[in-house]
């Protein structure tokens, strides 16, 4: 079976020492099964800096949760985003007008 979720901001933590327990507590509270980890790879396909300091995050995650912690690749994500939220925008515009094409007749 698939489902296809939209990830959306659960809390704002900040990336300090009490970050990894913060997370641990959530994943028990809520039972969480699984937890994904954003890689900001550069363009190539590097691993920079940003993600080497993820990659460390993951590795304390790992250490201390009890469910998995699965990684991905953030590359164009936003764009992609992006690019949902504007077709969905047009389809609503479309909808509306339609609905008045509808209305005037």
């Amino acid at each position: 079976m698939s489902y296809r979720l939209l990830a959306h901001p659960f809390e704002t933590i900040s990336a300090n020492k009490q970050a990894v327990p913060r997370i641990a507590e959530i994943v028990r509270e809520k039972k969480v099964d699984h937890v994904v980890a954003g890689i900001p790879r550069q363009m190539n396909g590097q691993i920079g800096a940003a993600a080497t300091e993820a990659l460390q995050f993951v590795e304390k995650l790992r250490a201390i949760l009890p469910c998995p912690v699965v990684t991905w690749d953030e590359r164009l994500t936003t764009v992609a985003a992006h690019r949902y939220c504007v077709t969905l925008v047009r389809r609503r515009e479309t909808l509306a007008a339609t609905s008045i094409r509808w209305r005037l007749r």
